[in-house]
């Protein structure tokens, strides 16, 4: 058996349940071995010593019994708390890699918005490079995912139907960087309004948006779980320190 979960007797049952057994010897001594009458005369007011003998061994068995029983249900209790605590730590990590994914496939949102701002901010003017630059980034972080982890089950019916087209999504941005990156290094230009880069910007812009949902329900879900897990890990150590 577990060494949390062995039976415990506090101070109090040990020195009631000690007391009652040496009671029961003192009984028992009495009317064996005392002066004949004397032991009689003892109890002649509250039944005789076999009354006394039965009712505290009754009593003994009864109070073992019941602290058995105790015992046995703490353990179980113990048992559950522990697999439930397996459990959502299962989830929390499982929760953890699905939030890696929607954050990485809102980096090519993120990579445009960088390339704006960094545009605005040093009065810049648009330059193929740049544009690479958001691209490549776009493309590191979106080859890192795996759409198709056991995860996903912690997903509602909604949140997955969104997750699964992401998926597509990301798939049909990462064909469009790829042949941008290709023209691009064969020496064409691009302006920051011809059609290639506004269609790489609204197919960023439309997985942010698929997604965004599913971010919400994400950080719920982990909000729920830690809070469970912080409760009952805390239940764990006050028992482990009482």
């Amino acid at each position: 058996m577990d060494q949390r979960h062995r039976i415990n007797m506090t101070s109090r049952e040990f020195f009631w349940t000690a007391g009652s057994i040496l009671l029961l010897g003192v009984l028992t001594g009495w009317g064996l071995f005392s002066t004949p009458g004397l032991g009689e005369d003892l109890v002649v007011n509250t039944g005789n010593v076999a009354d006394w003998l039965a009712a505290t061994g009754t009593w003994v068995i009864g109070f073992g019994a019941w602290k058995y029983a105790r015992a046995n249900h703490e353990h179980t209790v113990a048992l559950a708390r522990d697999a439930r605590i397996k459990e959502l730590r299962g989830t929390a990590s499982g929760l953890h890699v699905l939030i890696t994914i929607v954050s990485r496939a809102h980096v090519p949102k993120l990579s445009f918005e960088a390339l704006d701002e960094t545009r605005q901010q040093f009065g810049l003017d648009f330059k193929s490079d740049m544009l690479v630059t958001a691209l490549e980034r776009s493309l590191h972080d979106l080859r890192l995912i795996n759409w198709l982890g056991p995860e996903r089950a912690l997903l509602s019916a909604e949140t997955l139907a969104r997750f699964t087209r992401s998926e597509f999504q990301c798939s049909s941005f990462e064909m469009r960087a790829v042949d941008a990156l290709k023209d691009i290094e064969k020496g064409e230009h691009f302006e920051l309004e011809s059609g290639t880069v506004k269609a790489l910007r609204t197919s960023a812009e439309k997985i942010a948006t698929t997604l965004k949902p599913v971010a919400d329900f994400l950080r719920r879900e982990r909000t729920r779980v830690n809070k469970e897990l912080e409760a009952l890990e805390k239940r764990v150590s006050a028992k482990a320190l009482s």
